[in-house]
């Protein structure tokens, strides 16, 4: 069997896919890697075929910082990324796919249907993001945010659950849904005191880092930043501000932000602590663990491989 797995992202996204790709291979199918053409030499280097598919992703420091941004990322990486190059992405991917019996891909590929049904073959979705499964309500959502905008391009609360039932006539059904309804003693924020937030089984209210709300206990927010200064940015267990290491912003005991404090075309290093001599490298922004914690909670909220070779 011929098998493509398709992967749009950073290696995040495509390591995963490679692991199975491997896997199918040791079991004697025919593999295929489809991403960005800059992984070319890697893929090779592993042994794989490879084939090109747009948009071409080139995370260089600023577009790293740019796509990053703790609130706006996502939206800039669908709008400025995704988005502008679907009719260019379905032609590479139609014609990587091509001869195959069976297509896999990540997340971002969302022609992928398109092109199974055009080609006839059975696919799959490989999903490493909780937000990437959809719900119930989705099919309502663009009304909403026609309605109320701050739902798709700020963040999706239990006032928006609320507006699924008064726009679309069907609300979002159970505990989650921010209405108070049967057995529940609250949902969401309704029923409970400011600064909590109701447990998942809309039985209990209490204080809880990343409803956007700062309760008792609580120094900040990361849903929202509340409770911090420009630069800094609430940890994981809403205890504390951090600095970030690539949002171009030089706060705290930084030195330097991508470009920002360094002079000409130099770049600040991967700590923030020092402009980098050399104006053409790539520098990737190490990422501090607690941002890193307080994405992964946001979300849930709404094979070994060798390194990739130094460019």
């Amino acid at each position: 069997m011929r098998i493509v797995f398709a992967s749009l992202g950073s290696l995040g996204d495509l390591h995963p896919l490679l692991a199975l790709a491997r896997a199918a291979g040791e079991r004697g199918h025919e593999t295929v890697i489809a991403a960005s053409k800059d992984y070319r030499a890697y893929v090779g280097s592993l042994g794989f075929e490879f084939q090109p598919i747009r948009p071409d992703f080139t995370f260089d420091t600023a577009l790293v910082g740019h796509l990053f941004h703790p609130r706006r990322g996502p939206e800039r990486l669908m709008r400025e990324q995704v988005f502008p190059s679907v009719r260019e992405t379905y032609a590479d991917l139609l014609a990587a796919a091509r001869g195959a019996d069976f297509l896999v891909v990540g997340e971002l590929l969302y022609v992928a249907p398109l092109v199974a049904a055009k080609l006839g073959i059975p696919w799959a979705n490989a999903i490493l993001a909780p937000t990437s499964f959809l719900s119930a309500c989705d099919p309502c959502v663009q009304d909403i945010c026609d309605e109320d905008p701050f739902c798709c391009f700020g963040q999706w609360d239990s006032i928006c659950q609320e507006e699924v039932g008064e726009i679309c006539g069907t609300p979002c059904p159970g505990c989650g849904n921010g209405i108070v309804e049967g057995s529940e003693t609250c949902d969401g924020l309704a029923g409970c005191p400011a600064g909590e937030t109701c447990d998942g089984t809309c039985s209990t209210c209490a204080v809880v880092c990343g409803d956007g709300v700062v309760g008792g206990g609580e120094t900040c927010e990361f849903d929202g930043n509340v409770g911090c200064t420009a630069g800094s940015y609430c940890n994981g267990s809403c205890s504390g501000c951090d600095t970030f290491c690539g949002d171009n912003i030089t706060a705290g005991t930084e030195v330097c932000d991508g470009s920002t404090g360094c002079p000409g075309a130099q770049l600040c290093n991967g700590t923030c602590s020092a402009c980098n001599a050399c104006p053409t490298a790539t520098v990737i922004p190490a990422r501090r663990s607690s941002l890193a914690m307080a994405w992964v909670t946001r979300l849930f909220l709404s094979s070994k491989l060798p390194a990739q070779p130094t460019q």
